[in-house]
């Protein structure tokens, strides 16, 4: 099962009524009733709370990336609708992973009694909503119809069948591709040996030299979040960190905070037969808030 199965991610089907046969509201009314109280997950995480998009589906001015987990999806509560765009107001929604259930939830659906609240701080344990976002995309400029419509959508928001991995970072590919049940193998280390880090096989393992904190996120920090995770990356032969991965994510931007503090670590490389070899490691880090 997929860690993000739990996360209605809404299907932008094809409406089968004639679009002509209704009026302006009428036509708004039925793509709200299919988007209202629905999650999408937009292409690229973007930050901010005003995004704008043209026809074509490309964002419009200078916008960042942000993390994936606190950026890429949105949950609609209001759907405007006119003949040249299309406004989507709704609120972000904040990823963590859940230990327990091994699966991305929202942070606001986290209520004050389960065991997910304890890795909380905040109103009890009681989850918080993610900031509010408006989203404008440009319509085409013919005469719009609800398939040109989610047409249009679909070069801004991920399809059902697509997935999340398509709008993450690469070093959230391992992930996804293993709870998906796909095969990955990263381009990082196509060609060269590389070495296992488990006990019997002769491997001296390699040692951190320097090893920075990870930086707290603001949305982890914000909503009182606390926990860890795990990252997989190779050693390579001259003690540099190689094709980070996450193996085992906590959400809210500390992944990508992890990632960052990772790329800048250094290694006493690791050893076979006295000589200098690639090493795969995991690497476990805890965010606490005291």
């Amino acid at each position: 099962m997929r860690a993000v199965d739990q996360i209605a991610i809404v299907a932008l089907t094809m409406l089968v009524f004639h679009p002509s046969a209704l009026g302006r509201s009428s036509f708004e009314g039925s793509v709200s009733q299919q988007l209202k109280g629905t999650t999408l997950t937009l292409r690229r995480p973007y930050e901010g709370n005003e995004l704008k998009f043209d026809a074509m589906g490309r964002v419009v001015g200078d916008i960042s990336i942000g993390p994936w987990t606190t950026c890429s999806q949105v949950r609609v509560n209001r759907v405007r609708v006119s003949s040249a765009t299309l406004r989507i107001e709704g609120r972000r929604v904040n990823l963590f992973f859940d230990p327990i259930g091994k699966r991305f939830r929202d942070v606001a659906s986290v209520q004050k009694n389960e065991p997910a609240a304890a890795m909380f701080h905040v109103r009890k344990g009681e989850g918080l909503p993610g900031d509010p976002v408006r989203i404008e995309v440009s319509l085409p400029k013919v005469e719009v119809s609800l398939d040109k419509l989610m047409a249009t959508l679909h070069l801004v928001f991920l399809e059902p069948h697509e997935s999340p991995a398509a709008t993450a970072a690469p070093y959230w590919q391992r992930f996804f591709a293993q709870q998906e049940g796909r095969a990955f193998t990263s381009s990082e280390t196509e060609g060269i040996e590389v070495y296992e880090a488990r006990s019997g096989n002769g491997i001296l393992m390699p040692h951190a030299t320097y090893s920075p904190d990870p930086e707290y996120s603001e949305d982890a920090r914000r909503a009182g979040f606390h926990g860890s995770l795990t990252l997989s990356l190779v050693v390579d032969t001259d003690g540099k960190p190689r094709d980070i991965q996450i193996a085992t994510p906590a959400g809210l931007g500390l992944d990508e905070k992890s990632v960052g503090a990772a790329k800048a670590w250094t290694f006493e490389p690791g050893q076979k037969n006295g000589k200098a070899v690639n090493v795969r490691i995991n690497i476990e880090m805890t965010f606490s808030l005291y």
